[in-house]
């Protein structure tokens, strides 16, 4: 797998545990989200702390360019009537192009509406994200949604 994301929600699919080994071995259940009050949580719940900068200056996300089209319509899905949405995660780089390790599959059902995603992906240039005009990587997701007319 490419991402821990990917990881952890295989183990998840699957409800897999390590096997106890012995008597220095437990089980482990590890949750990964944001407290609601973190000055509140217990010391026995900090697996590890992270500090997020907080700027003072205006946040962009990233955007999909205007005039851009989107990724072609598979002409194989067109002749059989098939519709499809794709569902990514991935990060736009500070240059605008989107980091190819990065990109996590979430949702699909046809491998060639998959292949045309990438393949319009990979060469689409997005507007970047910004932290007031300066150009930052930015995680980020999009749903492509293919439709008959």
């Amino acid at each position: 797998t490419d991402t821990v994301r990917a990881v952890l929600q295989k183990l998840s699919d699957e409800h897999s545990t390590p096997i106890l080994a012995g008597a220095d071995s437990i089980l482990l259940d590890i949750f990964i989200h944001v407290e609601q009050h973190p000055d509140t949580v217990p010391a026995f719940r900090h697996l590890f702390r992270a500090t997020i900068p907080h700027y003072r200056l205006q946040f962009s996300e990233p955007e999909w360019p205007k005039n851009a089209t989107g990724p072609r319509y598979p002409s194989i899905a067109e002749r059989a009537r098939v519709t499809d949405s794709v569902d990514l995660d991935f990060t736009v780089l500070p240059d605008g192009t989107v980091a190819p390790q990065s990109v996590d599959l979430k949702a699909a059902h046809y491998t060639d509406f998959i292949r045309a995603v990438f393949d319009r992906i990979v060469t689409i240039h997005y507007i970047p994200g910004r932290i007031g005009s300066c150009p930052v990587a930015t995680a980020t997701g999009q749903k492509f949604i293919f439709r008959l007319p």
